[in-house]
Formats: C-alpha cells, structure tokens, sequence
C-alpha cells in the first residue's frame, strides 16, 4: 500500500476504512486511527476493490490538512 498521510488526529493511520456502495459514483474515506475524519471521493462508478482502494487513498493523500497544505 501507498503510504499514507497523518490524519488531522495527529495519527498516521495503518490502514483506511472505505464505504463505497457497488457502482457508487462517491464514496467516502477515513483512517482506521479515528474514523473521524472522512473525505469524499470520486469512485468512477468503479466495481474493482483494489481500484477503489486506490482512488481512495489518492483523494486521502490529496486532502488538504490545515492552513499549510
């Protein structure tokens, strides 16, 4: 897996939690440390796990984070 970036939490999660219905054209990202930050994403109407992973984890690596991103 792609590193990941710390949460807002102060945490860098492990792993990320994804919901995403099938065929969805959102879904919705957090980290595993919190659950209490959650983004959107673009799910791309995608079936793939591992696709869906992967669009996951770029939105959470994209969002910004604070004043500074």
């Amino acid at each position: 897996m792609t590193t990941l970036k710390q949460c807002p939490c102060g945490e860098v999660p492990d792993s990320l939690h994804v919901e995403c219905p099938s065929r969805a054209k959102w879904g919705t990202v957090s980290g595993a440390c919190c659950s209490e930050w959650a983004i959107e994403f673009r799910n791309q109407y995608e079936t793939d796990p591992d696709k869906i992973l992967k669009l996951a984890t770029k939105a959470w690596n994209a969002a910004p984070r604070g004043a500074h991103d």
